[in-house]
């Protein structure tokens, strides 16, 4: 269906007893896109361990939020984020992907297209 100007790309609204329907709007403005791409402000270490690395992209809110926290909310249902590493020339591209929308395998085969 159609949102109206200024409702996010992936606004999940309830439907009474059927579940949920992802609705989305037929254009996607820098506005909008924006809430999907970001990039890390902090940069990465390969001497960061694998928790402090999920810190680092947990504050810069690169993960979506639970599916529950979603439902009825205006939250994104899908990330990707850009970090660079401090040696400047390598970089990490991460995605998060909700469960609302897709299970395990959807996301490798997103992942690895």
């Amino acid at each position: 269906g159609r949102l109206q100007q200024g409702e996010a790309l992936d606004q999940v609204r309830q439907k009474g007893e059927k579940g949920l329907d992802l609705v989305y709007p037929t254009v996607c403005d820098a506005g909008i896109a924006s809430q999907y791409l970001q990039c890390l402000n902090n940069k990465l270490s390969h001497e960061m361990d694998f928790m402090e690395v999920a810190k680092a992209l947990d504050d810069a809110g690169a993960y979506v939020k639970v599916g529950k926290e979603c439902v009825g909310q205006d939250e994104p249902l899908f990330k990707l984020c850009l970090a660079e590493f401090e040696s400047k020339s390598q970089f990490a591209l991460i995605m998060s992907l909700s469960h609302v929308i897709a299970d395990g395998p959807t996301f490798y085969t997103v992942h690895n297209a």
